[in-house]
């Protein structure tokens, strides 16, 4: 709605505020937060059976991929959109939904690899670059 966001309470959606600038980094890990309270653990891929390799993630999937994007300086959140600084190898994976974005490729970022998912992806010029925008 208008690129605002809400958290649905017990008492009724409520609007989440657009994180200030400096404070990019704690608003992605507070929805982290929300969306996986139990957060992200790491564990040997040596100690998975499984029918197919097993192998760490490049990029951690959801808001845990932004806290690592940002963390390495790749990506900066600017209000609720996610400029990428540098190249990154992948988009993190489920951005279906609630997690879905919008991202803007810096001048120069090649598209990343992998899904999107439901996400926008515009390049420096703001032209989309998948198959649906938000405005």
């Amino acid at each position: 709605m208008n690129g605002k966001r809400f958290a649905l309470t017990a008492d009724g959606p409520v609007e989440l505020k657009t994180p200030s600038e400096g404070q990019e980094l704690s608003a992605t890990e507070r929805d982290l937060k929300r969306f996986h309270p139990g957060g992200v653990i790491m564990i040997d891929a040596k100690s998975v059976i499984a029918p197919k390799p097993v192998e760490p993630y490049e990029v951690l999937p959801q808001q845990a991929g932004f806290v690592q994007l940002i963390k390495a300086g790749l990506v900066q959140r600017r209000d609720n959109a996610f400029l990428v600084l540098k190249p990154i190898s992948r988009f993190p994976a489920g951005l279906y939904g609630a997690h879905s974005v919008q991202f803007i490729l810096g001048p120069g970022i090649a598209m990343p690899a992998g899904d999107p998912g439901h996400s926008s992806v515009r390049d420096e010029t703001r032209r989309c670059l998948v198959r649906t925008c938000l405005r």
